[in-house]
């Protein structure tokens, strides 16, 4: 739910706020986007396999009048009306890229949304399609594999560069460590049916990389500490209005002697308000305790808490959101491979579908072979098993996965280590 093009399902502005713009159409308790200048593909999904003739469709904000729209950088067409909410696009078989451009009136660019797809041939009895990685990527290690398939495929077997990384079933994710990482490989996905025939193959060129070592924090367990705090019955609620401004927060914040987030008495909360919140109040209360003035954020102005807020919420479609903030201002750094990743950790993710969230992690969801399949998170949930703050599941596949690909941790330090 989130962003600050306000783009998903949690979005803030207050008159004293950063420049964070409200999305409008907002839909109440789902992932949506929006804002005034932005277009976002709804169908397909990234990654998703689509016939010879398929159908694009999106969402856009009110300043979006014209789109252009391309296939492999081919212009498909140049003048479509904003206002339909859909189109219909012809690509022969192969993997296609499916770009729309936002203009406005006047023919100004505004934005661009673009999804990856799996154009199928027509004369195929069936298929087995790598969903993620998606080809020409460049995943961290350990790298999760997850395939589609046609209802015949019942096994997939993975190769890199001919060598068998293992099996999975459709709709199963395979993580796998390399022990090479920095330059291309060869993935291959053999799909065989019942009998043991070969159905299907599908290759892709991935460069995995290793993604760098993050240091441990103390801070987590701060967070871990006030997460426990949060009532998860609903009392506090989950809301967010498409127009006024409302920061998503709990409770009234204050930095400098000023108000930096305004509660407004809704008993309320969206994700990204309710993360900040979190981060904010495990900073202040510590620095409270142990003699300082909670007005001391690394030497940030109010300005630069509120640009640090900003860069929270998400500032662009896809966008990292805390980690960006963190590497920022010095109040911590990026946690590039999943087994760094560690409990009171803050995460901006999407979804194939385009909707995102944000949380803090809680744990990997694994099956019977320690394969992650899954993400247990903590946030302010408008779905799943909690409204309001509570503790919520999602996966790797399925009708609305995760993109491990644009999953983004940010983990807070404690002072004494800012940079």
């Amino acid at each position: 739910m989130l962003v600050s093009l306000w783009l998903a399902a949690c979005t803030p502005q207050a008159a004293d706020a950063p420049d964070v713009r409200t999305p409008p159409g907002a839909v109440e308790g789902e992932d949506n986007f929006g804002d005034a200048s932005t277009v976002r593909i709804t169908s397909p999904v990234d990654s998703e396999s689509v016939t010879s003739d398929f159908a694009v469709t999106w969402t856009r904000g009110d300043d979006v009048r014209w789109l252009q729209v391309s296939v492999d950088g081919r212009v498909e067409a140049a003048q479509v009306d904003a206002r339909n909410a859909s189109i219909n696009l012809t690509a022969s078989a192969g993997r296609r890229r499916v770009e729309v451009v936002a203009y406005d009136t006047d023919w100004n660019e505004l934005s661009h949304d673009d999804v990856a797809v799996r154009v199928l041939d027509g004369s195929e009895q069936g298929f087995v399609n790598l969903v993620s990685p998606i080809d020409g990527s460049h995943p961290t290690n350990p790298v999760q594999f997850s395939v589609e398939a046609s209802d015949d495929v019942v096994d997939v077997e993975l190769l890199a560069d001919g060598w068998s990384l293992g099996h999975v079933a459709p709709g199963q994710v395979l993580t796998y460590r390399f022990s090479g990482t920095g330059y291309a490989r060869s993935i291959e996905a053999h799909g065989t049916d019942a009998d043991g025939n070969e159905v299907s193959v599908d290759t892709i060129a991935v460069t995995v990389e290793s993604g760098a070592t993050a240091p441990p924090s103390d801070f987590n367990g701060i967070v871990q500490s006030l997460v426990d705090t949060y009532p998860t019955d609903s009392s506090i609620d989950y809301y967010w209005p498409s127009t006024g401004g409302w920061p998503g927060n709990t409770r009234d914040l204050y930095y400098q002697g000023d108000l930096v987030a305004e509660d407004r008495g809704f008993s309320s909360c969206y994700c990204v308000g309710l993360t900040w919140e979190i981060y904010y109040r495990a900073w202040q209360e510590y620095d409270l305790s142990t003699g300082g003035t909670g007005d001391d954020l690394n030497g940030l102005s109010y300005g630069d808490v509120l640009d640090m807020r900003t860069d929270w919420y998400v500032r662009e479609l896809d966008g990292p959101g805390a980690s960006i903030a963190f590497e920022n201002t010095g109040l911590g750094v990026t946690v590039e491979s999943f087994d760094d990743w560690r409990p009171g950790d803050f995460i901006q993710f999407w979804r194939r579908s385009g909707s995102g969230h944000n949380v803090i992690f809680q744990g990997w969801v694994t099956d019977d072979a320690g394969n992650r399949i899954g993400m247990d998170y903590f946030s302010c949930n408008g779905t799943g098993t909690t409204d309001g703050p509570g503790f919520n599941d999602e996966y790797f596949t399925g009708s609305n996965a995760m993109d491990p690909l644009r999953m983004y941790n940010g983990r807070g330090l404690m002072p004494g280590d800012w940079n």
